[in-house]
């Protein structure tokens, strides 16, 4: 809404995928300050490609997942 209505930009920086899901249009993954995987959030939550990123993603709780322990 900000970029949109006030042509602003904001940068989140953060290891949970949970807490952007909703927040972001474009999600980059870094890993030792080296961008390893970009793109549209939806994308990236649907075919991540970097083995970091399943990880983040895999570390997100579930509804999905009753009964299922890590």
């Amino acid at each position: 809404r900000l970029r949109r209505e006030l042509g602003m930009a904001l940068m989140l920086i953060t290891h949970d995928f949970g807490v952007i899901a909703g927040m972001v249009e474009r999600v980059y993954v870094m890993v030792q300050g080296e961008i390893v995987e970009s793109g549209q959030v939806d994308a990236i939550f649907a075919a991540p490609q970097h083995a970091y990123t399943r990880a983040l993603l895999d570390a997100v709780p579930r509804m999905d997942t009753a009964g299922r322990t890590a």
